[in-house]
């Protein structure tokens, strides 16, 4: 996926401390037609 340079983050403390503040993402994905989402924990 293309990441544009203004939204590259290089440090980990800031994307570990987004994960901890949201702890789940959700992956949609299509089922019968559908738009189906799946919530998964990080």
């Amino acid at each position: 996926m293309y990441n544009p340079k203004q939204f590259q983050v290089s440090e980990i403390a800031p994307i570990h401390a987004l994960i901890r503040a949201h702890n789940f993402g959700i992956l949609v994905t299509q089922h019968e037609g559908a738009p189906f989402a799946t919530h998964l924990p990080f």
